[in-house]
């Protein structure tokens, strides 16, 4: 979020990336100095929106208003409520916007790895390191393997040229 009287040191910021072709995607929406606040539409059960605790600071009040805008899905307990409403989202992570339905389970919706909101990250560096110390011991396991596969491989080449070597021998009698 790029406030108003900074928006115009955000756009000529972001301008040299598209010319820089580094792969890098910015987006950035410009937050107005001063809004009407909106009476927050009333739900029949809980949003999305309501389950986020919005830290205190100079976009508190925009990121309230984007959230009941954006985020405003029914937290559905079943299929039966998920079917039921326009706008509704699953433990499970499957997200309705209209009739448009998407599930995406490329990743598990329990993996803190995965997890950004939130401003206590423990349990994501937690999980993170437990993933590198299981890759790490993975990797040093491969490296085990891979250094006695060579010396099988060298032991291999030995007996090779040394029936090579026996090869060139074509009677007992000049061996």
């Amino acid at each position: 979020w790029v406030n108003s009287r900074r928006l115009a040191f955000g756009g000529r910021g972001a301008n040299p990336l598209a010319s820089g072709g580094r792969g890098a995607k910015l987006v950035y929406e410009r937050v107005p100095a001063h809004r009407v606040a909106l009476q927050p539409t009333r739900h029949d059960g809980l949003v999305l929106a309501d389950c986020l605790d919005i830290k205190d600071g100079p976009f508190r009040a925009y990121l309230a208003h984007e959230l009941t805008k954006r985020a405003d899905h029914r937290c559905a307990s079943g299929l039966e409520e998920f079917r039921s409403h326009k706008r509704a989202v699953t433990r499970e992570g499957q997200v309705r916007s209209g009739e448009r339905h998407e599930k995406d389970d490329r990743h598990r919706v329990d993996d803190p790895r995965r997890w950004v909101l939130g401003w206590a990250n423990e349990r994501k560096i937690a999980a993170l390191r437990d993933e590198l110390a299981a890759m790490q011991a993975d990797l040093a396991a491969v490296t085990t393997e891979l250094t006695g596969l060579y010396t099988q491989r060298d032991s291999l080449q030995d007996r090779l040229q040394a029936l090579a070597r026996i090869e060139e021998y074509r009677s007992w009698a000049d061996l």
